[in-house]
């Protein structure tokens, strides 16, 4: 009798066993093989260095470090050691250390305009790990691309955008328009200026300098074909369709008399400082503009304010033009191992849960395909367009094209320079200095 029992727990157990064993060998060799392969096996330090980025809160790498906190979670042997460059000559120490051999593993490819020495710099491949491109937006790539190689990964970006005083036209009986070619938005701007009765607020204002000017969209919205994508060519501001652009900048001076007493020749700390205190009813700038705004609004020392994109010309569609693009460089290392490691922390940095957080700095994502819903910040939803989005491409000096840029915008302003003449010295000043470093 006991043997027939014991006979009988042993047909159980075997029957249990083969009706389980699959399922429990598959999870094994899921947790195992499987699950830990899409980890990367690499264990160690990552150095990365990288300059302030605000967020709309103030903190200049509070995006940065809230990105690695949760990398580092997803991936427990590995820690990203952050150094932050908020020096005053953060751009002197990063290149010296790009031209050196004691680098980081991740650098800003960019800093104040100019372009990190890529003596280092290892081309990345922007291939996931099923031999498909990732979907960074391609004018974007143009903005990295050189030589037949892209030299770093863009992360987001800033756009030009008018930023209008809402609180101020309402207080004066102006109406916003909401689509706007050159005329309307002229007729608007003398609308403020007959009804803004003081004479102390400006109706408009830009900024110019080396390291960011608000001027581009007007040079493209008659249609401008300024640069190409074709690294042995030259720029091109010497066209009728960049002339009338630029004279449709030149003609809002000509018409308006209350204009600030250095217009055409303000920077951009100048320009934004006196928008934040009310003192300008439109400003064209960008979305690093309006991150300032916005936490002056939190200390209760802000106003309502609506953003536009800037007027259209005989193009008759929208420019936007590509501002402070957020690109990290990987630098050489001996490791394979580690520079999968490295890759993995870029490609995390493009998930949708990483673009999606670019809304506490302020930038758009550099991403296409994601279903971007921003809440807090919805100006941000009405600028993520790609479509019309003007790049400078990466082979050009663009530190240099806006020092020549703001040199002649003076002249023009001041001088009365024509603009055929500023746009000719532009375009000749920068080809010449194209060729020479060509």
């Amino acid at each position: 009798m006991f043997k027939k029992i014991l006979r009988v727990i042993s047909y159980i157990l075997i029957i249990a066993y083969i009706l389980t064993a699959p399922y429990y060998l598959n999870s094994v060799f899921t947790d195992k093989y499987l699950v830990q392969d899409d980890k990367v096996q690499w264990s160690g330090v990552i150095t990365m260095w990288d300059i302030p980025r605000l967020t709309i809160n103030g903190s200049e790498f509070g995006w940065i470090k809230g990105r690695i906190d949760e990398y580092q979670k997803l991936n427990p042997n590995i820690h990203i050691e952050l150094r932050e460059l908020h020096y005053d000559d953060n751009k002197e120490i990063a290149f010296k250390a790009a031209l050196g051999e004691d680098y980081p593993d991740i650098m800003p490819l960019f800093i104040e305009n100019e372009v990190l020495p890529l003596d280092h710099v290892m081309p990345v491949n922007l291939l996931d790990e099923d031999d498909q491109l990732i979907s960074i937006k391609d004018s974007l790539i143009s903005t990295v691309y050189k030589d037949e190689k892209i030299w770093g990964i863009p992360v987001y970006y800033s756009t030009n955008v008018l930023i209008i005083n809402k609180e101020l036209i309402d207080s004066i009986g102006v109406k916003l328009p909401k689509d706007m070619d050159y005329d309307t938005f002229l007729s608007f701007l003398k609308e403020i200026e007959e009804k803004e009765t003081t004479g102390e607020i400006a109706p408009f204002d830009f900024y110019i300098g080396e390291e960011a000017n608000s001027i581009m969209p007007f040079f493209f919205s008659d249609g401008g074909n300024i640069f190409s994508a074709d690294e042995g060519s030259e720029v091109n501001f010497y066209s009728n369709e960049v002339v009338s652009g630029l004279e449709k900048l030149k003609r809002i001076s000509e018409n308006l008399s209350t204009l600030h007493d250095d217009y055409g020749n303000r920077g951009k700390v100048q320009a934004t400082t006196d928008f934040y205190n009310g003192k300008t009813a439109v400003l064209a700038g960008s979305l690093t503009d309006v991150n300032g705004l916005l936490r002056r609004n939190n200390q209760d020392r802000g106003f309502e304010f609506e953003l536009l994109q800037y007027p259209k010309g005989q193009s008759e569609a929208p420019v936007y033009f590509t501002e402070d693009v957020g690109a990290y460089a990987i630098m050489d290392t001996n490791s394979n191992e580690k520079k999968e490691a490295l890759y993995d922390f870029m490609k995390f940095l493009l998930s949708k849960e990483s673009q999606m957080s670019l809304e506490n700095i302020g930038r758009l994502p550099s991403c296409e395909g994601y279903d971007y819903n921003f809440e807090t910040h919805t100006h941000l939803n009405t600028l993520n367009d790609s479509t019309f989005l003007e790049t400078m491409p990466f082979y050009l000096d663009r530190s240099q094209i806006y020092s020549t840029i703001n040199e002649e915008l003076k002249k023009m302003f001041k001088d009365n320079q024509p603009v055929t003449e500023t746009l000719y010295n532009i375009q000749k000043s920068t080809n010449m200095s194209f060729i020479e470093k060509r």
